[in-house]
């Protein structure tokens, strides 16, 4: 089943969102996201349920193990909030040798918030005002 979501809406409640390139080609944030994260209550955002067309699910199917059907939808690469902990893991473990200052943690924690909500706002929404 395909679950048809708000988009607008999990940028409004603050969803960690993420361009999926499932097929290898380039993310239409219209239409591909991925939210790994539990969408808690679903029916907020959700739009629509509907059926995965037959010659899309078949390759799902062929794979013999349930761990071989769930890793086969995740994205390539490391997730961005994995990103974001190893930057803040960095800064604190900076902040506690004092290689660098509370004022600039702050920045850098600042500019790793501000990158989220641009990364998020491709069409619009969520892009600061200030």
């Amino acid at each position: 089943m395909l679950l048809v979501l708000d988009g607008e809406g999990l940028v409004a409640l603050m969803y960690d969102l993420e361009d999926y390139t499932g097929d290898g080609e380039e993310c239409e944030w219209e239409n591909e996201i991925a939210c790994w994260s539990a969408i808690d209550p679903l029916d907020e955002v959700l739009i629509n349920i509907e059926a995965v067309p037959p010659q899309r699910a078949r390759p799902y199917f062929d794979l013999p193990s349930y761990e071989e059907r769930r890793d086969a939808y995740k994205p390539v690469g490391p997730r961005r909030s994995d990103r974001e902990l190893n930057l803040v893991t960095q800064i604190v473990e900076q902040l506690e040798e004092g290689q660098i200052t509370e004022d600039k943690a702050d920045q850098i924690a600042a500019a790793i918030s501000r990158c989220r909500v641009f990364v998020g706002s491709e069409n619009g929404v969520g892009r600061p005002t200030g």
